[in-house]
């Protein structure tokens, strides 16, 4: 089982020892040659796991597929060292829990192989984002025409199909003698954020492109709402960015603050944003320190 001859053809069939053993029946002049055998061994063949690290995920994604192959042809079983955050069956990754997950890939061999030393891979498993900003990229069920949001017209502002992504962003313009002071997307339907999480750390984005010849800055802030409606104090991620800033050959410039912890009784958030005071132009279509928002989120940290 280990191995065979076919007259002076020598074959390895599997990994342990093999004897051969020589012999002469002899003729009518010579006697038979008493027989002579040699042993030695053979070792099994070695093999090499070759195993694709895994990108870095996010729960409530769809992973691809695992791929994990050997030299040896041999299929390579896969497991999960860390069963709280992530599972393995077949080359299918199951995405638990946020944080850590170590995979290892595994060959035991056979008869003509050795184990493979085993490989593993690691990589981060990330939080969910919270849901978008309700209506962040102001697109109006049932609206096909920029006009007016959901939100109502008290609120300050105007669609505008000059839009970041989408059909349309909220146009804020002040007049001459004021800002606009709007409340922008209560979150999640106005009716907040029910995976809110006290103490966790958000991430705030979102897009912004001035009108060519206003001055001044646009002044931004998170806010908290608790159950009752009530703005909750401190205020996080207040900021401001010069208008200088917003008008660029791009357009459209992206504003992140990061860090912003949610304070206790959190239920829902909102961005409050005020434009500056800038230089009117009627003419075309503007006021002083108009500003153009969109795609507004909120997200955990990573």
């Amino acid at each position: 089982s280990v191995c065979s001859v076919n007259g002076t053809v020598l074959t390895l069939l599997a990994a342990g020892t093999c004897t051969v053993s020589a012999s002469q029946a002899g003729n009518a002049v010579y006697a038979p040659a008493l027989p002579a055998s040699n042993s030695f061994t053979v070792a099994a063949a070695a093999q090499v796991i070759s195993f694709t690290a895994p990108a870095n995920q996010t729960l409530g994604t769809a992973p691809a597929p695992l791929v994990a192959t050997s030299t040896s042809g041999l299929v390579v079983a896969l497991a999960s060292l860390t069963p709280a955050t992530c599972s393995v069956s077949g080359s299918t990754l199951g995405l638990l829990a946020a944080g850590s997950c170590t995979l290892l890939a595994s060959q035991a061999g056979n008869a003509t192989f050795a184990m493979a030393t085993a490989v593993t891979r690691t990589f981060t498993i990330a939080a969910a984002p919270i849901e978008r900003f309700a209506n962040g990229g102001f697109e109006v069920p049932g609206v096909t025409t920029p006009a007016l949001g959901w939100l109502g017209a008290n609120l300050g502002y105007t669609l505008t199909a000059d839009a970041h992504s989408g059909l349309r962003a909220a146009l804020l313009s002040a007049n001459v003698t004021s800002t606009a002071a709007v409340l922008l997307q209560n979150s999640k339907d106005q009716g907040g954020l029910p995976d809110l999480v006290v103490g966790e750390s958000l991430v705030l984005s979102f897009w912004a492109k001035g009108t060519p010849g206003t001055t001044g800055d646009l002044i931004y802030a998170l806010r908290f709402l608790n159950s009752n409606g009530n703005i909750l104090a401190p205020t996080v991620g207040n900021g401001n960015v010069n208008f200088g800033a917003l008008i660029n050959p791009n357009g459209w410039t992206k504003i992140t603050r990061a860090a912003l912890v949610v304070p206790s009784g959190a239920t829902a958030a909102f961005l409050e944003i005020s434009s500056g005071i800038g230089p009117v132009d009627p003419a075309n279509g503007f006021f002083a320190g108009s500003v153009k928002i969109d795609d507004i989120s909120l997200q955990r940290a990573p």
